[in-house]
């Protein structure tokens, strides 16, 4: 498509070209009207009729080009897949709003907006759901934004919102209402449902520059900033603070009321007060989960059970509300365990929310991953939790050693979101490339792990998930292991897999009674299986039996 200056350049060229064959058509007619009579009023009233003709036809012509040209114009200022403003209007906006700001001074901000990981959607689902998905995150663009906000698309998955006469925290307010809304919105994706992650990155003028490549080059800094950082709204020029540093001598509030908060599915934290770097938190934690404890040097915390009941793992002593747990300077990692939904009051002197907050999101994240490849894959690693971990106490696992078979049960499944929906849900046997894919997804369950949770805690978890299609007489996949090369947390979680896969139906196979699935466990203790991690599943799948928890 030729741009606007060529467009405007054919236009001039046709508008002359049909003005002097105007001239000339009626030029020929008024000389041959001369030729052939020689009365001045008839030479009058041709020349007349010759001048008022041509006029009337250059008039049309001219108005007909400017018609076009404006229609070329918007055409070009037009994105063709979203509807949306393109870059070309962006850039000839910004330019408007900064001559504007060197004469009156104005601020304005400008927020860049990506979606995460938006290769993967191309990759699994194809480019034309990429191109849906596109329109809709468009459309809701459109419809959560003020039409004196001008929004364009800047290119592939990226969109620009402008906000004139705005500062720094006027817009990362409205950047993080937008991720907000739309990360709660749910797009069907081939029928499947799935929840989108934005990441954000502001610039203002003058704060971040004065010419539109310094703000542009300064949004797109902070957006790969909040990529990297695992912050999804980010700029270095936040001068106000997201939680007040100075309280008025009073200030009471109610149960709903909280600074900041923090959540995932078994887990939420509400920041309460925050005075230099003393933090008062309200957890909530679920039943049947561990919580670790650890007191850094220099350290003070404080923990008041308001609801329900904890046991201390070392000793299984319970812990009933109104007990309070006091951390200083403690030199090892205590574990708890949460037999009941519990709720804490936690004081800290040492600022903790913020990376609590990181870390729940990098959980997150990672586990929309697990959720949006496929539902029944989602479902199966909630169903492994308990069963895995239970295995475990039997086996006499250390608490550190649940605590890492806790998250490798959640997550070890999480490298089959890099496989296709056809693969994944085939009803028949997997050729052999398909097989190969398949085989993968433990080693692409690792990597993700360790770029995403950066914890060092994690590189336990991301080989665990690595190790827990190895085979205990060495003919797994992806390493080959054998015996005690396989981590126990892994040999757990091979058998507890492996039941769970032949108990409930999947695409390939429908599910086998109880009895028959043990039987098939027993015959391949010291086989597929590692003995002791049979002998102890054995006994823990009887006990949930037993409890109904298993039917």
């Amino acid at each position: 498509m030729k741009n606007v200056p060529e467009q405007e350049n054919s236009l001039k060229k046709m508008f002359f070209c049909w003005g002097w064959l105007t001239f000339l058509v009626l030029g020929s007619i008024l000389l041959l009207v001369v030729v052939h009579n020689t009365t001045a009023p008839v030479i009058t009233l041709s020349f007349i009729g010759y001048a008022g003709f041509s006029g009337l036809l250059l008039l049309f012509f001219y108005r007909t080009s400017i018609k076009i040209q404006k229609d070329l114009l918007l055409t070009n200022q037009e994105d063709q897949l979203t509807g949306l403003k393109n870059r070309r209007f962006l850039k000839e906006r910004i330019n408007k709003i900064l001559s504007r700001y060197k004469r009156n001074g104005n601020k304005f901000a400008l927020i860049f907006f990506d979606i995460n990981n938006f290769k993967h959607y191309n990759d699994k689902y194809g480019h034309p759901v990429g191109d849906q998905i596109l329109q809709e995150v468009a459309n809701y663009l459109a419809s959560s934004t003020r039409q004196e906000e001008p929004l364009a698309r800047y290119g592939g998955d990226e969109f620009v919102l402008l906000l004139p006469d705005s500062e720094q925290q006027e817009a990362a307010s409205t950047a993080k209402r937008i991720k907000n809304e739309m990360e709660k919105k749910v797009f069907s994706v081939k029928g499947n449902p799935v929840s989108l992650e934005i990441s954000g990155g502001i610039a203002v003028c003058p704060d971040d520059g004065t010419t539109m490549e310094e703000l542009l080059e300064a949004a797109d800094q902070n957006l790969y900033q909040s990529k990297n950082n695992l912050r999804q709204i980010y700029s270095p020029v936040q001068n106000t603070p997201e939680v007040p540093e100075i309280y008025p001598p009073l200030l009471i509030s109610h149960d709903d009321d909280y600074l900041e908060k923090a959540e995932k599915q078994t887990t939420q934290l509400y920041l309460l007060a925050k005075k230099g770097n003393l933090e008062i938190i309200k957890q909530f934690i679920s039943a049947e989960k561990s919580v670790l404890l650890w007191g850094e040097k220099n350290t003070f915390e404080f923990y008041y059970l308001m609801e329900g009941e904890l046991i201390q793992s070392r000793d299984n002593k319970i812990l009933y509300p109104g007990t309070t747990i006091t951390v200083q300077n403690m030199p090892e990692e205590i574990y708890f365990k949460t037999k009941t939904d519990c709720t804490l009051l936690y004081v800290t002197a040492v600022p903790v929310f913020k990376d609590q907050q990181k870390h729940i999101e990098e959980l997150l994240s990672i586990s929309r991953k697990v959720e949006n490849s496929d539902e029944q894959t989602d479902q199966h690693s909630h169903r492994l939790q308990r069963l895995s971990r239970r295995t475990g106490e039997i086996l006499g696992l250390t608490e550190d050693q649940l605590f890492a078979l806790d998250y490798a049960s959640s997550l070890h499944d999480i490298g089959k979101s890099e496989i296709s929906d056809a693969i994944l849900r085939k009803p028949g046997k997997l050729n052999q490339e398909e097989w190969a894919l398949m085989k993968m997804h433990p080693v692409w369950g690792r990597d993700m792990i360790l770029k995403n949770l950066k914890k060092s805690f994690f590189e336990k978890v991301a080989e665990i998930v690595c190790q827990h299609h190895e085979r205990y007489d060495g003919k797994g996949y992806p390493q080959g292991l054998a015996g005690d090369e396989i981590m126990f947390e892994a040999q757990i979680l091979a058998v507890v897999d492996a039941y769970d896969a032949m108990t409930f139906d999947r695409p390939y196979k429908k599910a086998k009674p109880r009895q028959e699935v043990l039987e098939e466990i027993e015959k391949n203790r010291g086989h597929q299986f590692g003995p002791r991690a049979v002998e102890a599943f054995l006994k823990a799948e009887d006990e949930f039996y037993r409890l109904g928890i298993i039917k």
